[in-house]
């Protein structure tokens, strides 16, 4: 995605007089191909009035587009770039009444941008290790609602499984992995492979059975549980605990100032969901997605993000989905 964003702004976009300064996320999606990404660079943000801006991303997108599965596979941070792809296409079946809507299109590019700033963050700036809690009680369990819906995107969890099989085969490869990370990788295939399962019943109208939903509500803990990763040194802090980070993603010394992209505290989102003849109201949590540029001499850690009040930051075409007070 660097590649990427050094060919979307000047001097490869824009003139002297009107340089294009600053990438935006969009430009990694339209670059891939989903049309909702490069309708809202045209139209929202107008970035095709930039000299040279569409030509360029045209050529980005005929070059991207001749990558085979084989060189989205080459390495993780490809393969993560081509489950970005795969949220935004739409899957073959009967799809819930929400999912055909505009504004569905709008939550899976902030999906895909909040799941791109992990990424980003997490490769570039460090790693998390996990940390060995202290015992004082069982927390109280959740009263637990009887409908469960998974949103059906085989593909990506199709695609998730595959990454997972591929990470672990390379970890072997180069004799580093561990039994414990090892375990891990094999429990989330196992979960994301349950997922497809569910999802390709979904689209053919079955909605999962009392015991699915039973599971697949539990599934948040167990995910929790994954992520941790054992080291001889274990250690975390609040800030490490919580879901909102920042990374810096561009420098324009011009300015003097550098994009920042950033996750908040998870968005609630509402759906209509289908479920054995049904409809109901379900509520799930999503990803938000941030991006604003800031001084260079004062990066944001995650730590400063986390104390900011974000929502004030909320890009109008995201308000096709989103509330806020």
């Amino acid at each position: 995605d660097s590649y990427m964003f050094q060919n979307l702004v000047y001097t490869a976009v824009g003139t002297r007089e009107k340089p294009r300064l600053f990438p935006k996320g969009l430009d990694i999606l339209a670059v891939l191909n989903i049309p909702r990404a490069e309708e809202i660079l045209r139209d929202y943000y107008n970035e095709f009035s930039y000299f040279g801006y569409k030509e360029m991303l045209d050529s980005l997108r005929l070059n991207f587009s001749k990558l085979s599965l084989r060189d989205w596979h080459q390495n993780a941070y490809y393969h993560w770039l081509y489950i970005i792809y795969l949220i935004n296409i739409p899957p073959e079946g009967i799809i819930p009444m929400f999912m055909a809507t505009p504004a569905y299109q709008d939550k899976l590019l902030v999906t895909s941008l909040g799941y791109w700033v992990e990424l980003r963050h997490d490769t570039i700036l460090y790693a998390k290790q996990s940390y060995t809690a202290k015992v004082t009680g069982v927390p109280p369990e959740r009263k637990f609602s009887k409908i469960v819906y998974v949103e059906p995107l085989p593909e990506v969890y199709r695609e998730l499984k595959e990454f997972a099989q591929s990470l672990r085969i390379k970890l072997s490869t180069y004799n580093i992995l561990d039994p414990v990370i090892s375990s891990k990788l094999e429990s989330f295939s196992r979960i994301v492979s349950k997922l497809d399962e569910i999802s390709l019943r979904e689209l053919e109208g079955k909605s999962p059975t009392p015991a699915e939903c039973e599971e697949l509500y539990k599934i948040g803990t167990i995910l929790e549980q994954l992520v941790s990763i054992p080291g001889k040194e274990r250690y975390t802090s609040q800030t490490d605990k919580k879901m909102a980070l920042v990374a810096d993603v561009h420098t324009d010394p011009n300015s003097k100032k550098v994009l920042e992209v950033a996750v908040g505290n998870p968005l609630i989102i509402h759906a209509v969901i289908p479920y054995n003849g049904d409809n109901y109201l379900a509520a799930g949590g999503m990803f938000s997605y941030f991006e604003f540029t800031h001084p260079m001499n004062d990066r944001l850690t995650d730590e400063k993000w986390q104390n900011m009040q974000p929502y004030d930051r909320i890009e109008g075409w995201m308000r096709s989905f989103v509330v806020t007070k």
